[in-house]
C-alpha cells in the first residue's frame, strides 16, 4: 500500500475522523488486515484563519507547502488536506508539491451525478462560501450552487471560529446552526446541503436534520483509499 500523508489540524476533530475512517474504509476493501501507512503533520488553525483574514494567499500557500514537504520527507508519496479552507490554494500548492494531492471535491461531483442533484446549498467558512474555489468544481459539472445570505454567513463563521474548528460543541449553538442552514435551504429550494467544512459531519453527528446533506469527507476518504491501494 502507498504511504499517504494527511495535513491535519484544520480542525483536530476532522483529522481524527479522517485517520480512523480511512483505516475502516480500507478494511472493507482488503482481504488482509494490514493497516495503511499514514503520516500526519498538523497545522495551526489560528494561523490558517489569520492568513485568510488578511488575504495573504502567498503566506497560506507557503505555510501549507511547508507541511507537504514534511510529509514528503517522512516518506509519503501522496497527500490530502483534512480541512476545506486549505483547498482555497490547492492549485498553487499542488503546482509546487513534490507529491500528488487528492482534492476533496472530486468524489462529491461523482456523488451528485449519481444522485442527480442539480442545485446545492454550500455551507462552510466564509472563505469557503464566498471564495469560489469550492463552488468551481460543481459549476464546471453543470450543478448550480448557492450560499446563505450575508447575515447567515456571519453567524456560521462565528460558530465555526468559536466551536467547530476546535472540536467543541454546545447544544444551543448546534440548534441555532441547524436552524440557519434549514432556513437557507428552504428559501433557496435546494436539493441538498454540501457540508463544506470537514468538521461539520462530526459537529452535526446525531442531530436530527430536515435537509439532505452531502459529506465531502466520505467521498474524499474513498478517493484517498483509491490512492493508497494504487500501489
Amino acid at each position: 500500500m502507498l504511504k499517504f500523508g494527511l495535513v491535519g489540524g484544520t480542525g483536530p476533530a476532522a483529522t481524527v475522523h479522517y485517520y480512523l475512517n480511512i483505516i475502516q474504509h480500507l478494511q472493507t476493501r482488503k482481504e488482509d488486515k494490514h493497516l495503511p501507512r499514514l503520516v500526519i503533520d498538523s497545522v495551526d488553525p489560528v494561523r490558517i484563519f489569520n492568513f485568510v483574514r488578511t488575504g495573504d494567499e502567498k503566506g497560506l500557500s507557503a505555510y501549507l507547502l511547508e507541511t507537504i514537504q514534511n510529509l514528503y520527507q517522512a516518506g509519503a508519496k501522496a497527500a490530502a488536506f483534512t480541512g476545506m479552507t486549505p483547498h482555497s490554494v490547492f492549485k498553487e500548492v499542488h503546482a509546487l508539491s513534490p507529491i500528488s494531492l487528492v482534492h476533496i471535491m472530486d468524489g462529491v461531483i461523482e456523488d451528485c451525478r449519481r444522485l442527480n442533484f442539480r442545485k446545492l446549498l454550500l455551507v462552510g467558512s466564509n472563505k469557503t462560501m464566498c471564495g469560489g474555489f469550492a463552488a468551481e468544481p460543481f459549476l464546471a459539472a453543470g450543478i448550480e450552487v448557492v450560499i446563505p445570505n450575508e447575515q447567515e454567513r456571519n453567524e456560521i463563521q462565528h460558530i465555526t471560529e468559536e466551536e467547530i474548528e476546535f472540536g467543541q460543541k454546545t447544544e444551543e449553538n448546534v440548534r441555532y446552526f441547524i436552524e440557519l442552514i434549514s432556513h437557507a435551504a428552504q428559501r433557496e429550494c435546494t436539493e441538498a446541503v454540501v457540508l463544506a467544512n470537514t468538521d461539520l459531519p462530526t459537529y452535526l453527528a446525531g442531530e436530527e436534520l430536515s435537509f439532505k446533506t452531502l459529506d465531502p469527507v466520505v467521498s474524499h476518504i474513498r478517493k484517498i483509499s483509491d490512492a493508497i491501494l494504487s500501489e
